[in-house]
């Protein structure tokens, strides 16, 4: 995989610092970094804020490691608290100190992304932007064992087979139900297609990477 050029179509787009391959056994999302003005990298501006959400903002300016076009990026953080129908706030806790509230079970994290891309009629790009933060749920001094209680929701029916050295896809599309083995129960280590989620222990020892275990794929969302 080489990150010197991003080809579109008929058109190839150079990348600044980016001339180099991935090195055998290297982690691919390292390579992200050899791009010196990625969005992890930059300081953003907040727009607003309260205790429960921030906005935040950033400008990439036209060819900013070699990408054309000047992209405006939004992104909002927001906890959202569970909403239980039919069930009343607690005895003896006021709806007032209810909306203090910021960690509460069932609790949901919402990240939304908006962006715009402004500039010369040629400056088209493509924007995929997402999101690559890691979560202990327990905390992070539970450490590693306790993922295996952490439960796991995804509406994927597939996933890209990757390559076991460099992580990479290798544009293969592999089934949640058939690849990677069973848990106890006869049903695929990559299935999580289940209202309730699923708990992680199954598949925590069997599937891995680079002599790590665990989960590390590009699951494919049904819709």
């Amino acid at each position: 995989m080489k990150l010197s050029a991003l080809k579109l179509l008929f058109r190839e787009i150079a990348l600044l610092n980016a001339e180099a391959a991935v090195p055998s056994g290297f982690r691919a999302h390292a390579t992200t970094a050899l791009l010196r003005k990625g969005l992890s990298f930059v300081n953003w501006s907040v727009l607003e804020h309260s205790d429960h959400h921030v906005v935040m903002h950033y400008v990439s300016p036209h060819l900013a490691d070699g990408f054309p076009g000047e992209l405006s990026v939004s992104l909002e953080y927001r906890l959202l608290r569970p909403v239980f129908s039919g069930v009343s706030t607690p005895e003896g806790v006021s709806e007032a100190e209810k909306e203090k509230k910021t960690v509460v079970d069932g609790l949901e994290l919402q990240l939304r992304y908006t962006a715009s891309l402004s500039g010369p009629a040629d400056s088209w790009c493509p924007v995929n932007l997402t999101n690559h933060s890691y979560w202990n749920l327990c905390g992070h001094l539970a450490g590693k064992r306790s993922l295996a209680s952490h439960r796991l929701c995804l509406r994927a029916n597939s996933f890209l087979e990757s390559d076991p050295i460099t992580i990479l896809p290798t544009g293969r599309v592999a089934s949640v139900v058939e690849e990677l083995g069973v848990d106890a129960n006869g049903k695929g280590l990559m299935d999580f297609r289940f209202p309730n989620g699923r708990r992680l222990e199954a598949g925590l020892d069997s599937i891995g990477f680079c002599q790590h275990t665990g989960y590390d794929h590009f699951f494919l969302f049904n819709q």
